[in-house]
């Protein structure tokens, strides 16, 4: 990323880090927007970082500071733009500031689009070149993470996995994962239905449901299944993604977990959640997919959007 200026993001815990790699990569400039949350304040996450900094001895002033704002200056001179959450919305808006040339790297795999991230469509009208990272280049095999990452959610709602009886309710690649490692962990049965299946099935037959299903429109498990619910006795609910009602249950003194609303395109717990190794390489990754934009260079690492 040799003299690139590149607009970014830091959060907090593992998430403080992207400047850091775009800095090590060469870039000229790193425009870093932070914003307040429920995980930290602006303020406290930029003294850590410029703490880092300071005790890498970097150049602090290859960085340029944003709280709570979104400088038009930083999106003007921005060559690579990342999707991440003080960064986003990139509406039209947004992209009507950026320089011929720019273009914006996703940050996560094409097929988890949010169609609130970014306006795809204005992108293409006006030839924004965006992609999404290969999660599981064999190189990286980042997304695989989501495997372990369930087995911690199972274990930490005080599931054993071994010899469970555990039925993931799932369309897409985050209930494959999840069932691979549920079995490498010697669940006694892993069965997978889709979302729309759950009337034939009887949930006292499972020990663990795992809901695991990234964008169906619908509540996957909530007033939907009120008819069942004492099927629920002696089973635990744990979910990684999809729409799941967490107070309907807890109402009901049913085991769900974790202990919040689970909502479609949202991962419950990140990757974060799992270790800071996942986040390092999917964040680096990113910036590589930015860098190939940037330059047309072609790699398998790139998925066009």
């Amino acid at each position: 990323m040799d003299g690139l200026v590149i607009l970014t993001e830091a959060g907090s815990n593992h998430f403080l880090f992207t400047p850091l790699i775009a800095y090590y990569a060469g870039a000229i400039k790193i425009c870093v927007w932070i914003k307040d949350s429920s995980h930290g304040l602006a303020t406290e996450i930029e003294n850590e970082l410029k703490l880092i900094i300071n005790l890498l001895k970097l150049d602090l002033s290859r960085f340029e500071f944003a709280l709570n704002e979104r400088p038009a200056a930083h999106i003007k001179a921005a060559d690579v733009i990342t999707n991440l959450g003080a960064i986003r919305p990139l509406n039209k808006t947004f992209l009507e500031n950026l320089k011929q040339g720019a273009v914006v790297s996703y940050m996560c795999e094409g097929w988890e689009i949010r169609p609130e991230d970014v306006d795809i469509k204005f992108c293409k009208i006006k030839g924004i070149k965006i992609a999404g990272v290969w999660e599981n280049h064999p190189e990286l095999m980042i997304f695989q993470g989501c495997g372990p990452l369930a087995v911690k959610l199972c274990f930490e709602a005080g599931l054993e996995v071994y010899q469970n009886r555990i039925l993931i309710i799932s369309s897409d690649k985050f209930g494959v994962t999840a069932s691979e490692t549920f079995n490498v962990f010697g669940a006694s049965s892993v069965s997978i239905i889709k979302p729309t299946e759950i009337s034939q099935i009887d949930f006292s037959d499972f020990d663990l449901v795992f809901v695991a299903d990234y964008s169906f429109e619908k509540e996957i498990l909530g007033y939907n299944v009120k008819e069942k619910l004492p099927q629920f006795k002696s089973t635990a609910i744990v979910h990684l993604c999809g729409s799941v009602n967490y107070e309907f249950f807890k109402s009901n003194g049913i085991t769900c977990y974790p202990q919040q609303q689970g909502y479609r395109f949202r991962m419950t717990k990140t990757l974060a959640h799992l270790g800071l190794k996942p986040v390092i390489d999917l964040h680096a990754s990113g910036l590589k997919v930015g860098e190939c934009l940037y330059n047309n260079q072609e790699s398998d690492l790139v998925q066009m959007l």
